[in-house]
């Protein structure tokens, strides 16, 4: 759902099979891991009179020349990780003088918050309708966790680092419109003594027809 000002997205992730592993590959654990998350994203456009969100991701408007924004995301969302009801690490590299208090870890929870300032432009082409479209944010915040292990429940609140950025490339017709985007996400949480990392890679191609008139934005819609 957008909005000339703000964005907002809401998402859920419920990913099994996960397998984790330890610093520079040394473990990896069965694929029996499970992480579920949910989130809402608020990102405030601070120019937008110029810069078209809508444009550079889905392409419900038409960018006329070409301008950029910076761009503040609010993200509030809540983090469940574990391993269904049994240790996530190898019984050979669990043990307390590694993980201390963190030993036999069976999930971890966690309510959090990020915030992540960054930049938007869309690049536009002089009598062409191709565009291209790179958006980068960056940012930190904070989560506590709660969790269950060998030596009962503990809590840890941490830092929460997360950095994203999309490359939208495409065709915007009045009728027909394509693109191709690239997404790459990446989270960082110290849990002293753990951490989590993950990555998030995507690829994708969209093809797609107009039944309603295209919106154009050039300095102001």
């Amino acid at each position: 759902y957008t909005r000339r000002k703000v964005a907002y997205r809401a998402y859920l992730s419920d990913s099994r099979g996960v397998v984790i592993s330890g610093n520079d590959d040394e473990y990896q654990s069965l694929p029996s891991v499970h992480e579920f998350r949910i989130g809402l994203q608020a990102t405030i456009i601070f120019n937008e009179q110029e810069y078209s969100y809508r444009a550079a991701l889905y392409q419900s408007e038409k960018q006329m020349k070409t301008a950029g924004s910076f761009l503040l995301r609010f993200e509030p969302f809540f983090r469940n990780l574990g391993g269904g009801g049994t240790s996530m690490v190898p019984e050979l590299y669990d043990v307390e003088q590694r993980f201390g208090d963190q030993v036999g870890l069976r999930y971890l929870k966690a309510p959090g918050f990020i915030v992540m300032p960054g930049y938007g432009v869309n690049f536009v082409f002089s009598q062409s309708k191709l565009f291209i479209s790179p958006i980068l944010l960056a940012g930190a915040g904070t989560a506590f966790n709660t969790y269950n292990g060998d030596k009962g429940n503990g809590t840890h609140v941490n830092m929460e680092y997360g950095a994203y950025f999309l490359l939208n490339a495409g065709y915007n017709g009045s009728l027909f419109y394509s693109r191709i985007q690239f997404t790459y996400a990446a989270s960082y949480a110290p849990i002293q003594p753990s951490y989590l990392t993950s990555t998030n890679l995507m690829l994708s191609g969209l093809v797609g027809y107009r039944f309603k008139t295209l919106l154009a934005k050039a300095g102001g819609q």
